[in-house]
């Protein structure tokens, strides 16, 4: 591990640190694999469909964790998601969506930054 990487905040186990995202992704898991897409920068709608497609959504979902990891300099390595997205990939997405969610409320020291950028935490609302 680099000087300057850190671990996950949350377990890829710890799926009911937020019962809400944990329900919906089991229920809906290609929600919330838009809504994480979508916190990280990219299509909402493409990669919750994309989930939907065997091999190719696994294959998308460790991109995007990759892609995760790189932008808040989080511990890992491709073939590492890769094979947390094989293995588990509704954990992989509860683990990713509470990761956002922390880095959106994360320490006074960390929000003071102005170069970090402010991440949306996955809220369900009712219409």
């Amino acid at each position: 591990m680099g000087d300057d990487e850190k671990d996950w905040e949350h377990g890829l186990c710890g799926c009911f640190g937020n019962a809400a995202v944990c329900l919906v992704t089991y229920f809906v898991p290609c929600y919330t694999a838009g809504m994480v897409a979508d916190k990280i920068g990219d299509s909402c709608i493409f990669h919750s469909l994309i989930f939907l497609v065997p091999g190719l959504g696994c294959f998308c979902g460790a991109l995007e964790r990759h892609k995760l990891r790189e932008k808040h300099n989080i511990e890992g390595s491709m073939i590492g998601d890769c094979l947390v997205w094989y293995i588990c990939p509704l954990c992989a997405l509860v683990q990713e969506s509470q990761e956002i969610d922390a880095i959106s409320f994360g320490s006074k020291d960390e929000k003071e930054g102005h170069d970090k950028e402010e991440v949306k935490p996955l809220k369900l609302e009712r219409k």
